[in-house]
């Protein structure tokens, strides 16, 4: 069956726009995205350092996307079976990067802008809870994630903020910015 063949890409578009389990929507589509395209280098930018950081040679661009993802990066040009699955793919991509976005905003809260420029969606989500004083296992419940994931994001979140406590994180949230460090 060719990659062109179209019961397969019916397939492969449905099921794009079905719900991820456990919330790891990003990892999903990224993995659905190099599968497709026949290239285990294809790359997703979730957010703007990221995006910043990205080398890729070969950008497909994601229709109307403002906000990262805007590209699918590669590191050469695509074969041209996988040019035009790209070619169909990718506004599919756009769309279910908006729908994604629409479910994993952290829980109606404003965030500094910091935190948009330097968190994914899931690290912004889990930061909102934790700064809010709720625990692992509750703050994985509520996401649906294991609580060492949540550990995990938490880990990553106060290495991109420079930030060492929840109590840190609760400071900037509250205030939209750092809070000023303390004398020595």
């Amino acid at each position: 069956m060719s990659a062109l063949d179209p019961d397969l890409l019916t397939e492969r578009i449905h099921h794009l726009y079905r719900p991820s389990p456990r919330g790891h929507w990003q990892r999903r589509v990224q993995s659905l995205v190099g599968e497709w395209l026949g290239r285990p280098d294809a790359r997703l930018c979730w957010s703007p350092a990221e995006e910043d950081d990205d080398g890729s040679a070969v950008r497909l661009p994601l229709p109307g996307r403002a906000a990262p993802p805007r590209w699918v990066g590669l590191s050469a040009p695509l074969e041209p079976d996988a040019q035009a699955v790209a070619l169909l793919l990718t506004p599919h991509l756009s769309t279910v990067a908006t729908l994604m976005e629409r479910q994993t905003e952290p829980l109606n809260r404003q965030l500094p802008e910091r935190w948009r420029q330097l968190l994914t969606a899931r690290q912004a989500q889990v930061a909102v809870l934790a700064a809010a004083g709720r625990k692992n296992d509750e703050i994985g419940e509520l996401l649906s994630i294991a609580p060492r994931t949540v550990a995990r994001l938490l880990q990553e979140t106060y290495k991109r903020l420079d930030v060492h406590s929840r109590a840190e994180l609760a400071a900037e949230c509250a205030l939209g910015r750092p809070p000023t460090p303390t004398g020595q």
